[in-house]
Formats: structure tokens, sequence, C-alpha cells
């Protein structure tokens, strides 16, 4: 009842807000936050899918091309300049998201169901921390 007396002070002092109305809103506002949740789950599984498709493609270009050791570097730059309103396309994020990718790719053809439920930032952390291992 404490959560709902909160609630309360939203309203003019004078106003009578019913329990049932409380609770209804309550109700309500979680179906939002439960839909909001699902959509920032979404987003993150869509972004790791496009971070294991760069570090694919980039380590696949890596292996057929002599390209040399500032190809990330072009990588990043060209993603930057044709997207700069996206964070994400440095060139120490390429370089992460390679290595991500490389991790994975020794055991599984696809992001795995599990590591896409982990956001980018804890990714990057846990393949940091297996390197210096």
């Amino acid at each position: 009842m404490k959560a709902l007396s909160k609630r309360v002070s939203m309203f003019p002092k004078n106003a009578r807000i019913s329990t049932d109305f409380l609770e209804w809103a309550t109700a309500l506002k979680a179906k939002v936050h439960a839909a909001r949740n699902k959509l920032a789950f979404s987003i993150n599984s869509q972004v790791l899918e496009l971070y294991w498709e760069i570090g694919r493609d980039i380590a696949e270009k890596q292996q057929k091309t002599n390209w040399g050791s500032g190809f990330i570097e072009h990588v990043a730059l060209e993603l930057k300049h044709e997207f700069p309103d996206i964070k994400g396309f440095s060139r120490r994020n390429i370089y992460a998201i390679l290595q991500w990718y490389k991790f994975y790719a020794e055991k599984y053809q696809f992001v795995p169901h599990v590591v896409a439920q982990i956001p980018w930032g804890h990714n990057r952390l846990f393949i940091t921390k297996i390197k210096e291992n």
C-alpha cells in the first residue's frame, strides 16, 4: 500500500483516486516496462548478430587478402564516415568485434543464443579477461 500512497501524491490533493485505478495503472505500467525490456533485448541481439557478421567478414578478408595492418583502421573509418550517428565503429571496437568473433567461431557457426543475451560491453569484458589468462 505504501507504493500506492506515493502515487496518489501525483494527483491534486483534493482528488479521490480509487485503489482499483491505482492497481490498474500499476499493471499497465508493468506492461510498458516489460515491452521496453523486450525491445532492449531485441536490439542487443540484433547488434550482436551484426557484430558477428562484421567479425566474420573481417576474418575472412584477412585470410583471403593481403590488405595489410591498416585494414581494421580503414574499416573503422569507412563505417564511421557512413554512419556517424552510430557508436561502436572505432578501430578499437572493430578489433574487439574481430577478437570476439574469433573466440566464439572456433565452436559455433552463429552467435550462440546465450551470448546474444549478454550486452556487448559484458561480452567485450569477457573476451578481454580470457585473453589475459
